[in-house]
């Protein structure tokens, strides 16, 4: 599977609903930051992602922390729904 793919897959399976936040949070983190190869990216890709990775480590389930960084289920579904329409391009 490629770098590509297993971005995709890792996104959709979370718009899916088949990947608690919180798992989807530590699995994309360590693939974008660590494993896959950031030359594979455009430039707007390689931006939309560091975003999505800024927001899901920013997401806490715990509520008082999330209002510290007001950070919601919704902005990281809306984020990952962008970064999954420009990589399916």
């Amino acid at each position: 599977m490629s770098d590509r793919e297993k971005l995709l897959d890792l996104i959709k399976n979370f718009l899916e609903q088949k990947l608690p936040l919180e798992i989807f949070s530590n699995s994309f983190t360590i693939l974008f930051s660590r494993e896959i190869d950031l030359d594979i990216l455009t430039d707007q890709e390689f931006t939309l992602l560091s975003t999505l990775e800024e927001i899901v480590s920013f997401f806490s389930p715990n509520v008082e922390e999330r209002v510290l960084h007001s950070v919601s289920k919704e902005d990281v579904q809306r984020h990952a729904a962008e970064a999954l329409a420009l990589l399916s391009q």
